[in-house]
């Protein structure tokens, strides 16, 4: 049972993460680092967790609300081991290397920074009102 959370769990937040379906080994690898490194957080925590693998949509909006709020969160904490799982696979490599942007990228940044802000207010209502 406790696999395929952390399977689903892996599969969500790779995908969060990548902006595309993440591969089998990455979510192995994932699952695996609960073995040596168990992350447990309050039941709080684990409630809010819980939200996000019934409905994945909403990991967005509570990590931009936890990134104003509360960075040490049991989500973020997951988000950040999820981060550094993928940032060392090759496959992934391409997603994590610098490369130039032209001068248009400036209005592509100010987008994110929108939507950021989006997010934040609608994740930091959805966790204020247990959504």
């Amino acid at each position: 049972m406790i696999e395929n959370t952390l399977e689903q769990e892996a599969i969500i937040m790779g995908s969060y993460i990548l902006g595309k379906a993440i591969n089998i080994d990455s979510i192995d690898f994932y699952v695996n680092s609960y073995a040596s490194a168990p992350m447990v957080g309050s039941e709080k925590e684990q409630q809010l967790l819980n939200k996000v693998l019934k409905q994945g949509w909403k990991l967005p909006y509570y990590d931009a609300a936890l990134s104003l709020s509360n960075q040490e969160h049991f989500i973020k904490r997951r988000l950040l081991r999820m981060f550094a799982i993928l940032e060392t696979r090759p496959e992934y490599a391409d997603h994590f290397v610098g490369r130039e942007f032209g001068k248009l990228y400036l209005i592509k940044i100010a987008w994110y920074g929108i939507r950021a802000i989006y997010k934040a207010i609608v994740g930091w209502w959805m966790i204020l009102l247990k959504i």
